[in-house]
């Protein structure tokens, strides 16, 4: 005898739709709940690299990607919002092939709502020299504060930072 669907009594269909349609909605459940599941600070930690990646590749466009577009970064004397203030501020560093601001975080947070964090870490700005040797010009150290977007990626909401002082001769 074989079994279908048409032939199976109409108790049968009913059980197995509803355990077709348990399973889909267990997986999507399952999808969606690691999507929103509070991240570790490692994950933000991780995205801090990555925009520090990008953006020696790429300047000020990936500069500019990784910001909240309401996003802001402060700087002495002002807030910077918008993408045309923040490229204005960040290009002439950004994009100068003998520049590169580079970071590293030291410490990531992210709150226990997992929507919110921040990372803590040091920077620098080297100078390559016409006879290809690196100079630092500064070191310092920044703050950025993240906002977790509903895909999962987190966007800078702001951004801060300073130098440290010059040694003393």
């Amino acid at each position: 005898m074989t079994f279908s669907m048409t032939t199976a009594p109409r108790a049968l269909r009913s059980l197995c739709g509803m355990t077709i349609l348990a399973l889909v909605a267990a997986a999507c459940s399952v999808h969606v709940n690691r999507a929103r599941a509070t991240p570790a600070p490692a994950d933000l930690e991780a995205a801090d690299r990555a925009f520090a990646a990008d953006v020696a590749r790429e300047g000020t466009a990936a500069w500019l990607r990784w910001f909240d577009p309401n996003g802001a970064q402060l700087v002495p004397g002002a807030i910077v919002r918008g993408d045309s203030a923040r490229r204005a501020l960040m290009s002439g560093l950004l994009d100068d092939p003998h520049l590169k601001l580079v970071w590293e975080p030291d410490t990531a947070v992210v709150a226990a709502s997992g929507d919110i964090g921040y990372t803590i870490g040091h920077s620098q700005v080297r100078q390559t020299n016409a006879d290809g040797s690196v100079t630092i010009r500064s070191t310092g150290r920044y703050l950025t504060v993240w906002r977790r977007q509903p895909d999962g990626s987190w966007k800078v909401e702001l951004d801060t930072g300073n130098t440290d002082p010059k040694p003393k001769p």
